[in-house]
């Protein structure tokens, strides 16, 4: 039942700036107007941007929580094992932010 309602909280979380960026309308009146490329990079740039803060901010708890299990651990291999995990899946998750937070960038080198 936690998991369901982690789970629920982070995809609110994350879809959030698509519901919001769903409500531009274009010329027609309906959606995003997708005929300007300058609107799509700062709807992309937006969104990773979000993105980026978010798995950033979750990368460093992640990263306080490791470093505390691995202080309280007291020579258990098993929860030394558990923080050097930790360690790892955060410092991936800074990587793919940072992923995130080029890709606009990439994306309107392409378009332009």
């Amino acid at each position: 039942m936690t998991k369901k309602i982690v789970y629920i909280g982070l995809a609110v979380i994350l879809l959030l700036p698509l519901v919001v960026f769903g409500q531009l309308t274009g010329p027609g009146g309906r959606g995003i107007d997708i005929s300007n490329q300058s609107m799509v990079v700062i709807i992309l740039t937006n969104i990773f941007d979000f993105l980026f803060y978010i798995i950033s901010f979750l990368a460093a708890l992640f990263l306080i929580y490791a470093a505390y299990v691995y202080l309280t651990a007291a020579g258990d291999a098993e929860k030394v094992t558990t923080a050097k995990n930790i360690i790892l899946y955060a410092i991936i998750a800074i990587v793919i932010a940072l992923i995130a937070w080029s890709l606009p960038k990439l994306i309107e080198s392409i378009l332009t």
